[in-house]
């Protein structure tokens, strides 16, 4: 018997947790009962109704688990760097024979569990801590967002250590102010055995934390960070996704090259609006030409996304199909020309309304090049 709060999981027997997200969890009730559901509970007054069932969560999925122990857990926050030191933290206590997995957004990483969502809705997190356990695993590491902490995706859970990175501006369209946003990562925090914070350093702040020894403190980009995918001439993927992320990601590369620097984006629909006209300014600063294109439009108009933002005269051209875009921009790269395109890294998918349709940055570049030689 499991336990799901997605309705398309359920199996003869399981239980069917009605919990509201963007949708009422009862419109899935009839669903759950066709596939074979033997218990609903819901958080909205009716039939199935549990008082505070949201808030325990989290108890009743441990509970029916027989959860009693579970991996010590690490918990990342921050606004940038959280996927990055994931990977890394994971690869360095592996090598020194700490037995650890993580949970990421990035397929196929060694000793990880995927994914869709950075903090894991809380029956799906709470089976891979069941699963970790039976493995042996010692440590498992898990990024903690503003917006996990707040839906209650880690309650009851207790964190040997919490990392806090660096604080910038996400998420706004959620949390509503800058304010919230941060107390919402410092709260966790601050609810961890222990915890440690900042950016230089970390390692040696870790080590003494977990009472271990890193082989060397060298850090290697996960897939989609600054992912150089061809040489010449350059082109780079990245994930960034906030303004002190643009800044990093397109200033080392205007201090490292002299030559044409060509910054293809997108902003996300039905997110955070409050960072697009910094972000622009941010490429204007460093970049020669901008193409915008569709990030994950989702139900935004994707021509309004962007004409709001944008001033008669700035060097930017638009070309809202994405793998248009990027053609386009590899067709006109001349060979000492860097191309960063920015926003969607590693992911091999574009949220168009409510369709998930399979499309990768990295595999259009690699076929045009392919093509190109052909």
């Amino acid at each position: 018997m499991n336990i799901y709060l997605d309705s398309r999981k359920i199996c003869k027997g399981d239980i069917y947790i009605s919990i509201n997200g963007k949708n009422n969890g009862d419109k899935y009730i009839k669903d759950a009962l066709r596939r074979g559901a033997s218990f609903i509970l819901s958080e909205n007054k009716g039939k199935y109704y549990v008082p505070n069932l949201k808030n325990n969560l989290n108890k009743i999925i441990i509970e029916k688990y027989n959860l009693k122990k579970y991996p010590r857990l690490i918990g990342i926050s921050g606004t940038n760097g959280k996927t990055t030191l994931s990977y890394n933290l994971n690869r360095k206590l592996n090598e020194i024979g700490v037995k650890s997995a993580c949970i990421t957004t990035i397929k196929n990483v060694k000793n990880s569990y995927y994914s869709l969502l950075t903090t894991p809705r809380n029956d799906d997190l709470i089976r891979i801590l069941v699963d970790a356990y039976k493995k042996g695993i010692e440590y498992l590491i898990m990024e903690v967002s503003s917006i996990g902490y707040k839906e209650g995706r880690v309650n009851d859970m207790i964190f040997d250590l919490g990392i806090l990175l660096e604080i910038d501006s996400d998420h706004l369209d959620y949390h509503k102010t800058l304010y919230s946003y941060h107390e919402a990562k410092i709260d966790f925090i601050l609810s961890c055995n222990n915890f440690v914070y900042g950016r230089k350093n970390i390692y040696s702040k870790i080590e003494e934390s977990l009472h271990v020894k890193f082989e060397d403190y060298e850090t290697i980009n996960p897939p989609g960070r600054d992912e150089i995918v061809h040489s010449s001439p350059l082109v780079v993927i990245d994930y960034a996704h906030t303004t002190s992320s643009y800044e990093y990601i397109l200033s080392k590369y205007r201090m490292k090259y002299d030559s044409r620097l060509i910054c293809l984006f997108g902003f996300g629909g039905n997110r955070d609006k409050s960072k697009r006209r910094e972000i622009i300014d941010v490429i204007k600063r460093y970049c020669d030409l901008m193409i915008y294109t569709n990030d994950n439009p989702r139900f935004e108009n994707p021509k309004k996304i962007i004409y709001p933002y944008i001033k008669k005269g700035e060097n930017i051209k638009i070309i809202l199909d994405r793998e248009k875009a990027i053609n386009y921009a590899l067709s006109i790269l001349k060979d000492n020309d860097v191309l960063l395109i920015i926003g969607k890294g590693h992911e091999d998918y574009q949220i168009i309304k409510d369709k998930r349709i399979f499309f990768n940055d990295k595999t259009v570049v690699n076929e045009y090049f392919m093509n190109d030689k052909s």
